[in-house]
């Protein structure tokens, strides 16, 4: 179950990043943050599931998340393109494979969809229409060409550090069921 654990620490560093935003012009182009999208919650209420009621005491990132969230701290805080960057690699990420990623969870652990330990994998709504509006919004930010350049690099390095972070949870899925 430490496939829960970085998704949380993440989206815990990109709430508190949020409340930080809020007053920043920057910011208007992030009320893509609906209440129906918010996953923190519910992947504390999976956490808790899995780990008991004192999950925080319990849980430990790897190696490749600890890299990642290093990289959320050095560029989420102070540079809101950097925010939107991670942003966009978690929340278009979860949209698109959540659903399939959560049905196969259920399979693997006997859960039906109504389940606790697979609420982060439930969304509601339509995730097209999220995903379009998102980007909408992306596209009217109001950043220049270079900025633009800038952020889409952060995307890929979002990504970089996510693949790293499936490899690893990958083997660490493997270590356990042997």
């Amino acid at each position: 179950m430490s496939a829960f654990v970085f998704p949380w620490e993440h989206l815990r560093s990109l709430r508190h990043r949020e409340q930080e935003l809020a007053a920043r012009q920057a910011a208007e182009a992030l009320r893509l943050l609906v209440e129906e999208r918010r996953r923190l919650e519910a992947l504390e209420a999976d956490l808790a599931f899995f780990y008991g009621p004192r999950w925080r005491d319990r849980i430990e990132p790897g190696e490749a998340a600890a890299r990642y969230c290093e990289r959320l701290r050095e560029v989420c805080f102070a540079w809101p393109g950097g925010f939107v960057a991670h942003h966009y690699t978690r929340y278009m990420g979860d949209l698109s494979g959540g659903q399939y990623i959560g049905l196969q969870v259920r399979k693997m652990l006997g859960l039906s969809a109504g389940d606790d330990g697979v609420r982060f994998y439930r969304f509601a709504g339509k995730p097209k229409a999220y995903k379009d509006r998102y980007r909408v919004l992306l596209d009217a930010a109001p950043w220049d060409a270079a900025e633009q350049d800038r952020v889409i690099d952060e995307v890929k390095a979002a990504y970089r550090l996510n693949a790293a972070l499936t490899r690893e949870l990958g083997e660490g899925l493997r270590h356990t069921a042997a």
